[in-house]
C-alpha cells in the first residue's frame, strides 16, 4: 500500500543530522533554495499553460515542481500519484 514510503520517509527526516546547520546557518540558503523550486516551477508551469505556449493541468505542473524541487524518491512517488 502508500503507508510504506509514508513512513519510510518519516523515519529519515527523524535521522536528519542539524549539526552542519546550526554550526553554519548560512546553508539554511541552500534549502531554502530548492523549496522555492518547486513553487518556481509550479508557477512557471502554470505561466506556460496561461499563455497557451504548453497545456499543462494543475497536477502537472504539480508534478513538475515536485521534480524541480531536488528530492529524487519523493519525485518519483508523488509524480506517480498526481
Amino acid at each position: 500500500s502508500g503507508v510504506a514510503p509514508l513512513v519510510i520517509f518519516m523515519g529519515v527526516g527523524a535521522m536528519t543530522d542539524f549539526g552542519p546547520l546550526l554550526a553554519n546557518p548560512r546553508t539554511l540558503l541552500l534549502g531554502a533554495a530548492a523549496q522555492f523550486g518547486i513553487f518556481a516551477t509550479v508557477l512557471g508551469a502554470l505561466t506556460l499553460n496561461y499563455f497557451g505556449l504548453i497545456a499543462f493541468t494543475l497536477p502537472q505542473a504539480a508534478a513538475i515542481g515536485i521534480i524541480g524541487g531536488a528530492d529524487g524518491p519523493t519525485a518519483i512517488y508523488l509524480s506517480g500519484k498526481l
